[in-house]
C-alpha cells in the first residue's frame, strides 16, 4: 500500500493500555452491574435492581467506546513520507509536500503538583491540511523531533503554538528553533 513512500523507519501507536483506566472504569461498572443483577436473581423478581444493572451496563459502555475508538492512531514514517492512520481517515503525506511544523508543549500544574508535559505536534501541508498527532502516541518527544529535524533540513519555519489561526490559514508569526 506505501511502497511509493520507500522504507518503513518507524512506527508510533497508541496502544490500547494507555486508556487503562477508561477499561477499569467500565470493569468497575460491570462489576457493580453484576452484583446487582446477581442480587436480583437471588431475591426473586426485583426488576428495579435489574434495571439498575443494565443502567450500569450502558455505562461501562462509554469509557470502553472511548478507549477503543482513541487506541487505534498510529504514524508510519518513510523515507519519502508519512501515513498517519486514524479511527476517522487516513492520511498520506511526502516530506516535499510539509509547508509547516507546530510544536506545543505545555506541562500543567494541579494543586501545586506539576503534570508530565505533553508534547504536540501538527504539520500543515501545501493543500493546507492540518495533521495533529495524537499526544498519546509512543515516543511522540521522537516523533516531534523527526519532524522539527525534517523542517531545519527542508528550512521549513517552526511554529510554536496551535496549527490554526482563525480567518486565515497563514500562521501568524513564525519562530525557528534551535534543535
Amino acid at each position: 500500500m506505501n511502497e511509493d513512500l520507500g522504507k518503513q523507519i518507524r512506527v508510533h501507536r497508541t496502544g490500547i493500555f494507555r486508556y487503562w483506566p477508561l477499561f477499569l472504569m467500565a470493569f468497575l461498572l460491570l462489576t457493580i452491574a453484576a452484583i446487582l443483577s446477581g442480587a436480583a436473581l437471588k431475591n426473586g423478581n426485583n426488576s428495579d435492581a435489574l434495571i439498575v444493572a443494565i443502567i450500569f451496563i450502558l455505562l461501562a459502555s462509554i469509557p470502553s467506546f472511548i478507549g477503543w475508538y482513541y487506541s487505534t492512531n498510529k504514524a508510519e514514517l518513510y523515507e519519502a513520507g508519512f501515513v498517519y492512520t486514524t479511527r476517522r481517515s487516513i492520511k498520506k503525506v511526502l516530506w516535499s509536500e510539509i509547508k509547516y511544523v507546530y510544536t506545543f508543549n505545555m506541562q500543567v500544574n494541579v494543586n501545586g503538583i506539576p503534570t508530565a508535559p505533553q508534547y504536540r505536534f501538527a504539520i500543515r501541508t501545501e493543500d493546507d491540511m492540518i495533521v495533529r498527532f495524537s499526544p498519546r502516541l509512543t515516543d511522540i518527544r521522537e516523533l516531534g523531533a523527526i519532524f522539527l529535524n525534517v523542517a531545519q533540513q527542508r528550512n521549513l519555519p517552526i511554529i510554536v503554538g496551535v496549527p490554526y489561526r482563525f480567518g486565515s490559514p497563514e500562521p501568524e508569526r513564525t519562530k525557528m528553533l534551535d534543535i
